[in-house]
């Protein structure tokens, strides 16, 4: 008897002990559930981040290929109207003349009609005299109806010039109009993408006074470049030995923290059998019937992983290689300078564009943005890094619409030329491994976009 009462007073102090256990292990499972929600929200949130800066970043290239198509065209209309103006005024100053000519023809049978035949056979002038002038007013009338018929195709051709001049003017309007949605559009998702990418790019601001202090010790764009290189590499060395310690650190507090809950497993499997339950299958994890070992003893912590795979900010078209042909024009106009060209002092290291006032700048090809900002000599500059030892180079733009460290892909535009002025240049180098080469072999043809 004394026994069982022993039993029974054991078995009620063990049922609190077990009950705390069970709370213990429940509200160590909820914890984890509550993580594991949190990580699938941050995961579904970078999800839709990636998702919309490549769908802005698509449509920012789509609206900047439209826009360099209405620059084109706009520059095109212009060259006809220039020259529909000077053939209409050709036809005019054509058709003043023969109407002229006709206006004194006219004015010299005017006065022969005032002489009629009959009247001739009594003037005081002689046969011989007066045969002749009939024979000359003969002879005028058929002259006079061709003057009348080649003013008169002067006339319709002339009013011809003009239609076509007005229809001309009339679509330079329209498409002027839709130049300055499309900028209007491309600006709006410039800002909406530069928000976006706000959020995954931190110390921006001490990036670009390294880049700064890199542009005034830089001597030419050559030990500008190689400066750049040396401090992307050396940045991309500190940035893997930090995600290498923390990746340590957190595999160490998360043992530290397996280690503890072991250790606490193990007491409260100690402190439950000393209780003296007798007859109930205790697992290893100190709660009777229960294992709770495998499912908490140890938690791996590491960086999420992006979705599918892959980084937000790494670049997108699958790492292409620049090839010739695959170079794209970053603006629409005319070659006013090539590369080699001496202008009796030096040789030209690339291409000088002449574009249209406030012409749009898109990436030549995928890449990743170097430099942005102001160069001894050269004023606003871009600088993207292609990957294999390739640079391009962009300088004479007015707006930069690119920062540091972007991730940017072929046709996205970078920048703004000079607005109000009639003919801005652009000018283009492109380098392999720091030596400048001539980027016309290496551009995609494309409608004419870049002529001369």
């Amino acid at each position: 008897m004394a026994l069982l009462i022993w039993g029974a007073a054991a078995a009620a102090e063990t049922a609190p002990d077990e009950k705390l256990q069970n709370e213990k292990l429940k509200a160590v499972e909820q914890k984890l559930e509550a993580g594991r929600h949190e990580s699938a929200q941050l995961d579904k949130q970078a999800a839709t981040l990636v998702a919309e800066q490549a769908r802005l970043q698509d449509a920012s290239v789509a609206a900047a290929k439209s826009a360099q198509d209405y620059e084109e065209r706009l520059t095109e209309l212009e060259g006809q109207l220039k020259t529909l103006d000077a053939e209409a005024a050709a036809k005019q100053k054509a058709l003043a003349a023969d109407q002229a000519r006709e206006a004194g023809l006219l004015s010299a049978l005017e006065k022969l009609s005032q002489n009629p035949p009959e009247a001739m056979l009594f003037g005081p002038a002689s046969p011989i005299d007066q045969v002749r002038g009939a024979m000359l007013l003969g002879a005028a009338v058929p002259q006079l109806e061709a003057q009348a018929k080649e003013l008169q195709a002067t006339l319709v051709e002339v009013k011809r010039l003009q239609a076509e001049i007005s229809a001309k003017r009339s679509e330079m309007t329209q498409k002027q109009a839709a130049l300055d949605a499309e900028q209007t559009r491309i600006g709006l998702m410039l800002r909406q993408k530069a928000a976006l990418e706000g959020q995954t790019r931190e110390a921006q601001g001490q990036t670009q006074k390294t880049l700064a202090t890199l542009g005034a010790q830089a001597s030419d764009l050559k030990d500008l470049i190689q400066r750049l290189e040396r401090e992307r590499q050396e940045r991309a060395e500190a940035e893997r030995k930090r995600a290498e310690e923390a990746r340590q650190k957190a595999e160490r507090e998360a043992a530290a923290k397996a280690e503890a809950r072991r250790r606490e497993a193990e007491a409260a499997t100690r402190d439950t059998m000393s209780g003296g339950v007798a007859g109930r299958d205790v697992g290893p994890g100190g709660v009777a019937g229960r294992d709770i070992g495998p499912a908490t003893a140890a938690i791996t912590v590491a960086p999420p992983e992006s979705p599918k795979g892959r980084d937000p900010l790494a670049p997108r078209g699958g790492g292409r290689k620049l090839e010739p042909g695959h170079y794209a024009a970053p603006v629409a106009g005319q070659v006013i300078k090539r590369f080699g060209e001496s202008d009796g002092y030096q040789e030209a290291k690339g291409l000088t564009i002449r574009t249209r006032g406030a012409a749009q700048v898109v990436a030549p090809f995928d890449g990743q943005v170097m430099f942005a900002g102001p160069f001894k000599g050269y004023g606003q500059i871009l600088i993207i890094d292609h990957g294999g030892g390739y640079h391009s180079l962009l300088a004479g733009i007015d707006q930069i619409e690119a920062t540091v460290g972007q991730r940017v892909v072929t046709g996205e535009p970078v920048g703004v030329m000079k607005s109000g002025d009639p003919g801005p240049s652009l000018y283009l180098e492109l380098r392999r491994q720091g030596q400048p080469i001539n980027p016309l072999p290496w551009l995609a043809a494309r409608d004419g976009k870049v002529s001369g």
